[in-house]
């Protein structure tokens, strides 16, 4: 500070500091002298508001407080404008000053943290699963807004929240803070993979070698365990291609997932040795020309056979990996699929029909096509 008056600062005393909870810059300033002192406040380091607030001190040296009058010195607050990084100010006699300047608030927040919590298994979590965030600023972050999905912004008060996160497949959560000067802070994304899918298995039964392989894919998590069941009996692990005698037999096949979703099982009836199975076709067709990604994709099973209706599971299979299986009624079936699970583009798939005790298996092609959502 600087001083109009000749001599004036051999009776004028000040002390700057910092509010880092505001940024405020507070100049408690003491006048000594028995008259007003106008100075000249220079602010070169930041960046200062046109009005701050003054709570000041005034009254003559021999004036006290008594307990007819005790408020006969006291202080008064009031606002005040016109300040600047270059301003003048004058102080009154006898007198003890608090000028606190409001700066300029230039810094974003930044978002400090962004977690994921629930049951999770391989990077992968249950549905649902909570995000959780907390954000810092250099003086007071006001709140924080989450989109999922490229969805709308959701706001949350304060400067941590929560919010959750549903729905299979991977999810795209984008996270940022504002505070109280409406400073918005950079996007800080995050992926989250929730599995709310079960695995999903194949039978294979080799006639000649009359044994059966069990093979099971899960999308999320990864598949735990295959078990199977002879004729209804005790579920079993399942570690080797299964070799059956020359009875017939209905073998019940099931997977389980690292997060511990059980798939409904499947059935595969098997035929004597030496009985002669009958053929069957199956057709296979989209319930839509095409789906948005996030949908789930259904495509209408039917399998026909001469002199009866064939019975047991259809496989919805992209090369080796089955994707679906549901198991025939009316020799008619639907298998869904998470279209994030395939991703946006045409997939050429099969539904392979496994056979049951009198039909053969048979198999139609079907082609998915997803595109990205309006």
């Amino acid at each position: 500070m600087t001083y109009d008056q000749a001599g004036a600062s051999e009776k004028l005393f000040q002390v700057v500091t910092r509010d880092r909870a505001t940024g405020d810059i507070v100049a408690k300033v003491v006048n000594n002298a028995a008259q007003p002192v106008r100075t000249q406040v220079e602010v070169t380091d930041a960046q200062i508001e046109p009005t701050g607030t003054v709570l000041q001190l005034a009254a003559s040296p021999s004036a006290t407080n008594t307990k007819a009058d005790p408020n006969n010195v006291a202080p008064v607050e009031r606002q005040v404008s016109g300040l600047s990084n270059s301003f003048q100010y004058e102080f009154p006699a006898s007198s003890v000053t608090f000028l606190r300047m409001h700066t300029h608030d230039g810094v974003p927040p930044v978002v400090s943290e962004v977690s994921v919590s629930g049951t999770e298994a391989n990077n992968w979590y249950a549905d649902p699963a909570t995000v959780h965030v907390e954000a810092t600023d250099d003086r007071q972050v006001d709140h924080l807004e989450v989109a999922v999905d490229g969805g709308a912004w959701m706001t949350l008060p304060g400067s941590t929240g929560d919010v959750q996160v549903a729905g299979d497949g991977l999810h795209t959560v984008a996270v940022r803070a504002v505070d109280a000067t409406g400073n918005v802070g950079e996007i800080r994304p995050a992926v989250v993979g929730i599995d709310a899918t079960p695995p999903v298995t194949k039978a294979a039964f080799d006639e000649d070698a009359r044994s059966v392989s069990l093979v099971s894919a899960d999308s999320g998590s990864g598949v735990d365990r295959i078990e199977y069941r002879l004729d209804g009996g005790a579920w079993t692990a399942y570690t080797q291609p299964l070799v059956l005698g020359d009875a017939a037999e209905t073998l019940d096949y099931r997977a389980v997932d690292r997060l511990g979703s059980v798939e409904p099982f499947g059935r595969l009836d098997v035929p004597a040795a030496g009985v002669h199975l009958l053929a069957s076709v199956t057709a296979a067709t989209t319930t839509a020309s095409s789906y948005q990604l996030g949908q789930v994709a259904q495509i209408r099973v039917r399998v026909a056979g001469s002199g009866g209706t064939p019975t047991g599971v259809v496989t919805l299979l992209d090369g080796e990996t089955a994707l679906a299986h549901a198991t025939l009624v009316d020799g008619q079936a639907v298998l869904k699929v998470p279209t994030r699970t395939l991703g946006v583009g045409s997939h050429p798939l099969v539904v392979s029909y496994a056979g049951d005790a009198t039909y053969d298996g048979s198999s139609d092609d079907v082609v998915v096509k997803v595109v990205k959502g309006k």
